[in-house]
This record gives C-alpha cells, sequence and structure tokens, in this order.
C-alpha cells in the first residue's frame, strides 16, 4: 500500500518535467518577430517575446518542474520543435559549421528578442558569446536560458552535420551547481563556472567539418530573404502588431478588455480604436486571431490537456473554448489535436 503514493508522486514528477518542457518547446515556436516565412500565405505570427516575457516563460516552467538540468534537457528537446524554422533552415543549408553559427548569430533577432548572441573569432578558436545576463534576471532562470541554447547548438550540429561535433570548451559566468557531470556529457566539453565570459568554444579545425546536405541555392535565396526581414525590424510596428504583443503576452489574461491593452500602450482606449481603424481591424478580431494561433499551437506542439489549454486562452470553462476554438474550425479541439497528428 505505500508504494501507490510513491508511484504517483513519481508519475506527477513525470507529467510536470514533460509540461515544462513543452511550454520552453511552444514558447520557441511561438518567439518570432513579426516575420513570415519564405512563400507563406497567411499573416505572419507577431508576437515579438521581450526579455521579460521570456524570464517569466522560464520562470513558469522552473515552477512546474524541480528538473536541476532543465535548461540542458530542453535545448535537446528542441530539435523535435525547430524542424522548418526558418533560422535552423538556415543553418542547415550553410556549407560549414563555421558558417552555420555566423548565420546563427547574424540572423538570431529575426526569431528571438532575447541574449542575442555574437561569434568571436581569435587565432586558434571561435566562440558563441552572450552577453552580459547578470541586469535584471533571476540567477536560475538566466542560467537556464543560456543552457538550453548551448544545449540546442550542440544537438542540432549533430543532427545536421551527422557526426559528433565537439565543442573545445563552455564557459558560464554562474557559479557550478551541485552536479556538473550532466554538463559535460550534454555538452560534450570541459565545463568552466564562475567564468568572466559565457561563451562556447569551438577550434578552428571543428568550424571546416562540412554540413553534407546543404543547397548552395536555397542558402543564397533565404539569405536573401533574411537580410529584407532584418530590414523590415527597423521599420515602425503598426498598431495591430502593438496590441498583439500586448494581449499574447503569457503574463497577461487574453479576456483582457480594450481600456487595458491601451493603457499598457500608454494611450486612451478611444485613440487605439481610431489607430485601429484606420488599419482596417478592430481589437476583437485581434484577441480572436491571437487565441485561435496559440490554442492551434497548443494542440499540435503540447500533450497539456484541452481543460488547461482552455484556463491557458482564458475560458472558465472547457466547454466555452470547445464551442469557440469548433466556430474557428469546424473541428473540436479533440478533432483537430487527433488530425494533425501522424
Amino acid at each position: 500500500m505505500d508504494k501507490v503514493p510513491d508511484q504517483r508522486g513519481h508519475s506527477l514528477k513525470e507529467n510536470h518535467s514533460r509540461f515544462a518542457l513543452q511550454i520552453i518547446g511552444a514558447y520557441h515556436k511561438w518567439q518570432r518577430r513579426g516575420i513570415s516565412e519564405p512563400g507563406a500565405t497567411t499573416l505572419p505570427i507577431e508576437a515579438a517575446l521581450l526579455e521579460k516575457e521570456a524570464h517569466e516563460i522560464w520562470q513558469l516552467a522552473l515552477d512546474l518542474s524541480d528538473d536541476e538540468y532543465l535548461g540542458l534537457n530542453a535545448g535537446k528537446a528542441l530539435v523535435q520543435h525547430l524542424n522548418g524554422h526558418f533560422l535552423t533552415t538556415l543553418t542547415a543549408n550553410s556549407k560549414t559549421v563555421g558558417e552555420a553559427l555566423e548565420h546563427f548569430c547574424q540572423y538570431h533577432e529575426l526569431c528571438s528578442d532575447v541574449y542575442n548572441p555574437t561569434l568571436e573569432r581569435r587565432p586558434n578558436t571561435a566562440a558563441i558569446t552572450v552577453p552580459d545576463l547578470s541586469i535584471g534576471a533571476d540567477q536560475a532562470v538566466m542560467r537556464h536560458m543560456c543552457e538550453c541554447m548551448f544545449s540546442a547548438i550542440v544537438t542540432i550540429l549533430d543532427v545536421l552535420c551527422k557526426q559528433p561535433i565537439y565543442p573545445n570548451a563552455v564557459y558560464f559566468s554562474w557559479p557550478a551547481p551541485n552536479y556538473t557531470a550532466a554538463h559535460e556529457s550534454v555538452l560534450k566539453a570541459p565545463v568552466h563556472f564562475d567564468s568572466s565570459v559565457t561563451a562556447l568554444e569551438f577550434a578552428n579545425a571543428t568550424l571546416d567539418t562540412p554540413i553534407p546536405y546543404a543547397d548552395e541555392l536555397l542558402l543564397s535565396t533565404l539569405l536573401q530573404y533574411a537580410d529584407t526581414q532584418l530590414d523590415a525590424l527597423q521599420e515602425p510596428d503598426s498598431w495591430k502588431k502593438k496590441v498583439r504583443s500586448v494581449v499574447s503576452h503569457p503574463g497577461l489574461s487574453l479576456n483582457m478588455d480594450i481600456n487595458t491593452v491601451s493603457r499598457n500602450l500608454g494611450i486612451s482606449s478611444r485613440t487605439l480604436q481610431q489607430r485601429l481603424k484606420s488599419e482596417g481591424v478592430r481589437f476583437q478580431e485581434i484577441v480572436r486571431e491571437v487565441k485561435q494561433e496559440m490554442a492551434k499551437d497548443y494542440l499540435t506542439s503540447t500533450t497539456i490537456p484541452i481543460s488547461e489549454i482552455a484556463l491557458l486562452l482564458g475560458y472558465s470553462e472547457q466547454s466555452a473554448f470547445n464551442h469557440a476554438f469548433k466556430t474557428w474550425t469546424g473541428l473540436s479541439p479533440r478533432q483537430y489535436r487527433k488530425s494533425s497528428r501522424p
């Protein structure tokens, strides 16, 4: 009889860890800065997740899971979420590891506003470094986000090159956790903590490793597209995009009204209505679009129960969510989830 609670507790812990990884995976699919994929026929996802928002999502995942190596594990798991992701496609068609890392750093801003990395070339090595993360960030969140990035890079390079790719060394600016064996196992290199920098270092010889299935013609097209999108980032945001950024904020309720959103944007609700009208959209249409996109993403990218998805989207009852989703798509959430999987 004593074993039953332990088994249930273990199962609950596993579920929480799985949901934590799914939250992070869904976040990495959602973190776009308003760019559309090449050839897309639908409107781009315009949710620009800023550092504060990213910290909140990671804090939620850490609260849900007591996995001390959540960042490392999330990085390994991200491979399944990034298939078809623009930045992954760009790096996959680079000729060598070095070129792939250059493109990853150069165009990272297209996919995320958080911790844009740089590639520093040295006489015998090159290192991906991230900026000082100590300002305004929780130490645990900061640690797991960077460990996730480095773990994902190492894992994805293995997949792209069809062989193990070994970094030269890894440097973290935070203190070592109780056990560091997992770090060296996942990152496949000596790991140094309490360093003056946070960096993933490669030997120059490793940078010359070819990526076997790179397509030079496709890469040229992707680079032209990426440059165009980088230029577009400098243009002022539309009011629709600004509203979407607020209503899709993971720390806020999707039931918020136009008064709440206008206060977040620093203007009156009347002025916001007028500006949205000048762009040919209405506030409730934007909220509905965001809910639809988030609902579809949760249903296809995670196994989070539908009742919990309803709550995440601001519905107090699953039946209300079921009715709304069927109105949008013609399918119930359960039918949509089933039809989207092989």
